[in-house]
């Protein structure tokens, strides 16, 4: 079974993204949980309840949103493949504005 990496793309200004290895990684086929939050001006996520990432975004009276999914950057084209990495199941999502 092969494993996976956590990689994520923080953007604060279209197209000026950044990507981060997480140095986290799961096995192919097994769950794990994933939470992203923003609170008291601190972005977080943590992967299987340990904090991975955490940053303070440099914006001031913006929107902020979250996505999740699989934004598989193997594909070129065409139909959606079974190749490592391009499905993704949710088993569920939860959104808590507080």
């Amino acid at each position: 079974m092969g494993i996976i990496p956590f990689v994520l793309l923080y953007e604060e200004a279209k197209g000026a993204g950044t990507y981060t290895d997480l140095s986290t990684k799961a096995a192919l086929g097994k769950k794990f949980t994933y939470e992203m939050s923003l609170s008291g001006g601190v972005a977080t996520v943590k992967i299987n309840g340990s904090q991975v990432f955490s940053k303070q975004p440099s914006f001031s009276g913006k929107t902020f949103y979250f996505k999740t999914g699989n934004y598989d950057q193997t594909a070129t084209s065409g139909s959606v493949s079974t190749t490592l990495y391009t499905i993704v199941e949710l088993y569920s999502v939860s959104v808590v504005h507080k």
